[in-house]
């Protein structure tokens, strides 16, 4: 299975983050942003109005983070090898919004419950995973109710697997990362998650499940 990479910045030491102890809002979407994206320094001129336009309107961090995951995830399960994830914030702009949108829609009580949401892809993730590995799915009923996110979810499934299936993952979660070492380890950790709850999910034809 085929993923796209993400090529690392040449000449840069491992572990060394540009982002500050107290780093701005902008700064700390623009680390996660760029770690999506696996190279560059900083946002265009017009990513950065965009940015700002977020800020103004006060969209929290999370809900940005979580709208930017999202593009990410749904470009690397289309994308061809060697086409880079994001290639610009204005890519995100839908997914950030809509993701806003819903937000606000939970603070006034319109919005549809997370938890009953969260159960009900459960169950659809555990029928496709009953057909397509019941040995899987059996470990995952025995530790279901421990569960509390979808990365905990695809890392649990993700362990369960037969060996040689979790060596073909991981080599595609690597392929898909070439982790641009400057980025923060929290943006680096959140690119990872996602890549392994996308790839995992192309697997087993599974919906979104975070």
């Amino acid at each position: 299975m085929g993923a796209p990479r993400l090529s690392a910045l040449a000449g840069k030491r491992p572990g060394v983050s540009l982002l500050p102890p107290d780093a701005t809002f902008e700064e700390r979407v623009q680390d996660c942003f760029l770690a999506f994206r696996g190279s560059g320094l900083s946002l265009s001129a017009i990513d950065a109005a965009l940015l700002r336009s977020w800020v103004d309107l006060g969209i929290p961090f999370d809900v940005v983070v979580r709208g930017i995951r999202r593009r990410a995830e749904r470009a690397l399960w289309d994308a061809k090898p060697g086409e880079p994830l994001l290639r610009s914030l204005r890519a995100c702009r839908s997914a950030v919004e809509r993701e806003f949108r819903h937000h606000l829609a939970r603070i006034v009580g319109r919005g549809t419950d997370p938890e009953k949401t969260r159960r009900k892809k459960w169950r659809a993730m555990m029928r496709v995973l009953t057909s397509a590995s019941p040995q899987l799915a059996e470990h995952l009923s025995s530790v279901e109710d421990r569960i509390q996110s979808g990365d905990a979810l695809a890392i649990c499934a993700f362990r369960a697997l037969p060996f040689p299936e979790r060596i073909d993952l991981g080599r595609a979660v690597k392929q898909a990362l070439a982790l641009d070492p400057i980025r923060s380890v929290q943006a680096r950790k959140l690119a990872r998650r996602s890549a392994r709850s996308a790839i995992f999910r192309k697997k087993f034809s599974l919906p979104n499940f975070w």
